[in-house]
């Protein structure tokens, strides 16, 4: 039992016992003696540790996506809420009511979350250092002798097809008017082909080929995926920790014992 103000601890359990009190009331199982929800209660806080991550996120954390946070993962926000909780769960808060400690709890993200966010940029840059991508570019040459055969095949076919009418006239001697001689129909097809193979035969004793081959690599280079893994969890725990102890040191919490 706290003595100056509350633990995380009683409000988690508190809030609980309400909702449970709520949800028996409304179902109808109101129990004639109250005090046996309250056992209840206690026990599902303390089988189930998502009860109290659940209520320090709605009512005693501030949204992390309005206030600052040292990071945009999310699962690491997540994961600050829990570890948060763990570890302040028996402790008393530093102010008289929830109330004023959420405030207090808030002020404390907007002033001091964007130097933390400077601290974990500056040392995830060098995790991602010996993670980094890297090229790799070679060189090979191949000696070729013999010859080489080309052959390049083509076809033009075109096809032309007449419909002409002509007409012969004819000026006869002492005539003034043309006289029709005869007339001519100019039809079937006409088809010019044009097919065969051009061959090019190159012949030579000795010719060099050279080639450049860039590769692109991507993934650790300078660590194994396990240890670079271990290392950025140990880079969190290590930022959390620091928190938590300025958290302490700025009063967030009695501390009185």
């Amino acid at each position: 039992m706290s003595k100056y103000t509350t633990t995380i601890e009683e409000y988690i359990q508190s809030r609980h016992f309400a909702q449970v009190l709520a949800d028996a009331e409304s179902q109808g199982t109101l129990p004639d003696d109250p005090r046996t929800l309250w056992i209840q209660a206690v026990a599902e806080v303390n089988s189930d540790p998502e009860i109290g991550y659940t209520i320090v996120g709605d009512e005693i954390f501030p949204d992390l996506t309005e206030v600052p946070f040292y990071t945009d993962d999310t699962a690491v926000r997540n994961e600050f809420l829990k570890s948060w909780t763990d570890t302040f769960y028996f402790d008393e808060i530093g102010q008289e009511t929830m109330g004023r400690f959420r405030i207090t709890l808030r002020a404390y993200f907007r002033d001091n979350m964007p130097k933390w966010a400077d601290l974990y940029a500056s040392r995830l840059s060098g995790l991602q250092a010996l993670a980094s991508d890297y090229q790799r570019q070679t060189h090979d040459s191949n000696e070729k002798m013999g010859s080489e055969k080309r052959d390049m095949k083509h076809g033009l076919k075109v096809d032309f097809t007449p419909g002409a009418t002509t007409t012969n006239k004819i000026i006869p001697l002492g005539g003034s008017a043309e006289t029709e001689l005869n007339q001519s129909l100019t039809g079937g097809k006409d088809v010019t082909e044009n097919s065969g193979t051009d061959t090019d035969t190159l012949s030579f004793t000795n010719r060099i080929d050279s080639r450049w081959i860039t590769e692109n690599i991507t993934g650790t280079t300078g660590l194994e995926k396990a240890d670079l893994t271990a290392k950025y969890r140990e880079l969190i725990l290590d930022i959390d920790s620091m928190i938590f102890a300025d958290m302490r040191a700025k009063h967030l919490f009695m501390e009185v014992w």
